[in-house]
């Protein structure tokens, strides 16, 4: 589906050590804005390792099978 030029779409994506929907700690948060034309903004932050709590050991297990973002 063809979206109009000037139409601002936002992706969020938020990765967890978890699978809980109620207590899984966030790793991270990344976040644009796009249209039709291309990318606009960006955003991206990671969360202090202090704040995690609740890990599940498979979750952080399959995360550290994956690769680095380049």
């Amino acid at each position: 589906m063809d979206m109009p030029r000037n139409e601002l779409q936002i992706m969020l994506d938020i990765e967890t050590l978890g699978l809980s929907i109620f207590n899984a700690p966030i790793l991270s948060i990344g976040a644009c804005t796009f249209n039709s034309l291309g990318l606009d903004q960006t955003f991206y932050a990671e969360i202090k390792l202090e704040s995690w709590n609740n890990i599940e050991p498979e979750t952080l297990k399959w995360w550290s099978k994956q690769s680095t973002p380049m």
